[in-house]
C-alpha cells in the first residue's frame, strides 16, 4: 500500500464528491455524512468545484417544515465527452455533457476507412458548432472498435470480417 500526499487524497476526495453528485445531486449536509470529511475540509473541495464552474448550488423546494437545503448540481455544460463506436455495420458518433446528458447521437451507415476519415471530424466540428460547444471544452474521446487494437500505437490490428481496417 502506498501513502497518499495532501493533494493526492484532495483529487481523490473531489473524485469522491464529483461521483456521488453525478449520482445523485446532494446538499453540502448529505455529502459531509455520506464521505466521512469534515465539513471544513468539504467546503474546501465544494467552493474550489463552484468556482471552476463544474458544481452549482439551487435550492431544493420542498414541503418540510424548516429552510429548504442547497443541493449540489453537475454543471452539465463545463464539459463535454465524445465517443465513435466503429462496427462492421459502420459507426456511431456522440456527445454527452458532464452530467450525462446525450447532446448527440449520430449513426453512419456502412463506410469505408477512408470515408470515416472524412466524415467523422465533419460530424464532430458540425456537432459542435449546431450545439455551440467549443472544442477546448471536449474533455476527452473515445473510440470503440472490433479487437484486437495495439493501444500504444493505437491502430486497429487484424480483426476477423474487418479486413478494409486492419492497420488503421
Amino acid at each position: 500500500m502506498r501513502a497518499t500526499n495532501a493533494s493526492g487524497m484532495k483529487s481523490k476526495n473531489k473524485k469522491l464528491i464529483l461521483d456521488l453528485i453525478r449520482k445523485s445531486n446532494m446538499s453540502r449536509a448529505e455529502l459531509a455524512n455520506e464521505t466521512g470529511l469534515t465539513r471544513a475540509a468539504l467546503t474546501i473541495i465544494v467552493d474550489e468545484l463552484l468556482a471552476n464552474g463544474i458544481v452549482e448550488e439551487r435550492l431544493d423546494y420542498t414541503n418540510r417544515v424548516g429552510r429548504n437545503p442547497s443541493k449540489l448540481y453537475l454543471k452539465g455544460d463545463h464539459s463535454y465527452f465524445a465517443g465513435v463506436d466503429v462496427n462492421r455495420t459502420g459507426f456511431t458518433f456522440g456527445i454527452i455533457d458532464l452530467a450525462g446528458n446525450l447532446i448527440t447521437n449520430l449513426n453512419h451507415p456502412r463506410c469505408t476507412p477512408e470515408e470515416f476519415m472524412v466524415d467523422l471530424p465533419k460530424m464532430f466540428f458540425e456537432a459542435l458548432e449546431e450545439h455551440e460547444i467549443s472544442p477546448q471544452q471536449i474533455h476527452s474521446f473515445g473510440v470503440t472498435t472490433p479487437g484486437p487494437v495495439d493501444i500504444e500505437k493505437r491502430v486497429i490490428l487484424n480483426p476477423p470480417s474487418f479486413n478494409d481496417w486492419h492497420d488503421l
